[in-house]
């Protein structure tokens, strides 16, 4: 069954993602990319948010410590995802503003941001 459903997700990888060239990283959960089609746009990584709403009820957070935390993340993007490198990614969702959350493929971006503390 274990198999079966690798075998699923990888059919479904290859026939939904879309690819994009890297034109920058906007701030810590969006990217700029370009289409194959010539189309630029920004898309937001799905599950990663903004430092800047980081406990907004309680201020437990200094702006300080908010800004230092955002330049760490993108940087860490930038060690990850290189500018006018190709990306992978599959749309999971779009906002009320028609941005598309989404998961990039190729590097796991998403998995590695939270498991290594950036998100």
């Amino acid at each position: 069954m274990k198999k079966l459903l690798i075998l699923i997700t990888l059919i479904c990888s290859f026939a939904f993602a879309k690819s994009a060239q890297v034109v920058d990283i906007v701030s810590e959960n969006i990217i700029k990319v370009k289409e194959s089609s010539g189309v630029v746009k920004n898309i937001h990584l799905s599950g990663i948010e903004l430092f800047a709403t980081v406990n907004n009820s309680n201020k437990n957070v200094s702006y300080k410590i908010r800004d230092i935390l955002k330049e760490k993340t993108i940087s860490y993007m930038k060690t990850k995802i290189k500018i006018g490198s190709n990306i992978n990614y599959f749309v999971v969702a779009k906002d009320s503003y028609g941005v598309e959350k989404v998961w990039i493929d190729n590097y796991e971006l998403n998995y590695f941001m939270v498991k290594e503390g950036y998100a």
